[in-house]
């Protein structure tokens, strides 16, 4: 009788899990009614990608960007996380309260992360070239190895930083409604690539641009790299003046929009984003001969 018992109960265990299994690959859906039913027509695509440029010019304009996204800059930043799940199951960095500098040039994809402290990881990098992902040691040695935390770790970290800048270059950019929160009205945006419905492999964000200043205060997005099902908001503040441009200087990942001043999952702080004087060819690109290779 009891090994019955012992036998159902794990019998639904593993029903549970599969079931949970099954229902987290599906895809997650950030667009509003109004997109799914309006998103597609030209009247709101014009609208939407008005919006999206006018709060950007807020924050130093097209224009401006183009300058700076081919500079190549240095960010260093802290990057914290919160709660048991968060440190143990999700995070990729050796401590909570990481500190790290992020080389990159905006317009580009590879990008170069070096750790500032931490007893095993200080002094060594994680960088991608074309895609292809390498480590350094704290004696300049590169060992071109496949690692999944690197592949997305550091793009993320990219393009967090540049987030409302890069997704006016989405493909697919349109209006997607207001909603109210806490008392203030915001205008929808949605972005993504191909095509407007959910797709494997690429992201959908929902950018929330307050009405009263026109400033992008929040944008929910996809990790499908991840788990299909996911999705999380980014609270930008703290804006900052650099070259030109009004960069968030805190970043907040929250587990649900409707909390913005809790409940987060981990937070970047950035201390200092500063232009690089000289050539940094050799660090963006340790190997010219994968320039061409994916």
């Amino acid at each position: 009788m009891i090994k019955k018992v012992l036998f159902s109960l794990l019998a639904l265990l593993f029903l549970l899990i599969g079931s949970l299994v099954f229902y987290m690959q599906g895809l997650s859906d950030l667009r509003t009614t109004y997109a799914k039913n309006h998103g597609a027509s030209a009247a709101s695509q014009k609208k939407g990608r008005a919006l999206l440029l006018q709060s950007l010019e807020k924050m130093g304009g097209i224009k401006q960007w183009k300058k700076h996204k081919e500079k190549v800059v240095r960010i260093q930043f802290t990057d914290t996380w919160y709660g048991f799940i968060g440190q143990k199951l999700m995070m990729p960095l050796e401590k909570t309260g990481q500190k790290m500098s992020l080389l990159l040039r905006p317009a580009e994809e590879d990008a170069r992360l070096t750790f500032l402290d931490g007893k095993k990881r200080k002094g060594l990098s994680w960088g991608l070239q074309q895609w292809v992902s390498y480590k350094v040691d704290q004696k300049g040695k590169i060992v071109w190895e496949k690692d999944e935390d690197v592949k997305f770790y550091v793009p993320t970290c990219r393009y967090f930083f540049y987030m409302p800048f890069y997704l006016a270059e989405a493909e697919k950019l349109t209006y997607a409604g207001e909603k109210e929160l806490h008392g203030k009205k915001y205008d929808l945006v949605y972005a993504t690539w191909k095509k407007w419905e959910p797709q494997y492999k690429i992201d959908q964000y929902l950018i929330w641009i307050r009405r009263e200043d026109q400033r992008i205060q929040f944008v929910q997005f996809t990790v499908r790299d991840k788990i299909n099902r996911i999705t999380s908001p980014v609270s930008f503040s703290d804006f900052r003046k650099v070259d030109g441009l009004l960069i968030p200087f805190h970043l907040k990942i929250l587990n649900q929009i409707g909390n913005p001043n809790g409940g987060m999952v981990h937070d970047f702080k950035i201390e200092s984003i500063d232009l690089v004087q000289g050539d940094a060819s050799k660090q963006l690109i340790p190997d010219p001969k994968r320039q061409s290779r994916k």
